[in-house]
């Protein structure tokens, strides 16, 4: 699948960047336009909670565009990683209680050294809440941060 079934990439990394970076009103009101503009596609624009015990495994905030059984997925680690398009996921589960998501991302420490995270994010839509977890493959480490979405 390629992202522009999606639409306006640069919106949905836009965004994902003026959420976390506190922009100006006028700006997080354009970016959630151009994403908008990703067509029928749920944008969740959410805000987490991590801990520094996370060591920077999960994001503060996430753009996920969720169409059909695909989601594209934006935060800080994605834009890095991938070349500042949002990564490719998969629904995992979808209800009316949760919605669950699932991507992975190839990252380098500081020390040059290579890990693929496994990625689970779950959406409750009732509360709004949002729970996301990595895991190193090949490793018993879980990381995980909670927070809150808002749909655009």
């Amino acid at each position: 699948m390629k992202f522009k079934m999606f639409g306006v990439v640069f919106g949905l990394a836009l965004l994902a960047v003026t959420l976390s970076a506190g922009a100006p009103a006028a700006a997080r009101t354009g970016a959630a336009k151009a994403a908008g503009a990703a067509g029928k596609a749920q944008i969740l624009a959410c805000t987490l909670d991590p801990s520094m015990a996370q060591g920077g495994w999960v994001s503060e905030s996430y753009v996920f565009a969720i169409k059909g059984d695909s989601v594209a997925v934006a935060d800080r680690i994605a834009l890095v990683t991938n070349g500042n398009q949002p990564i490719e996921g998969k629904v995992v589960d979808s209800s009316a209680k949760k919605m669950a998501f699932s991507w992975t991302a190839t990252t380098r420490d500081s020390r040059g050294q290579i890990t693929k995270m496994a990625y689970r994010g779950s959406y409750f839509p009732a509360t709004g809440k949002v729970i996301v977890k990595a895991k190193p493959t090949g490793y018993r480490n879980t990381f995980e941060a909670r927070g809150t979405c808002t749909s655009k």
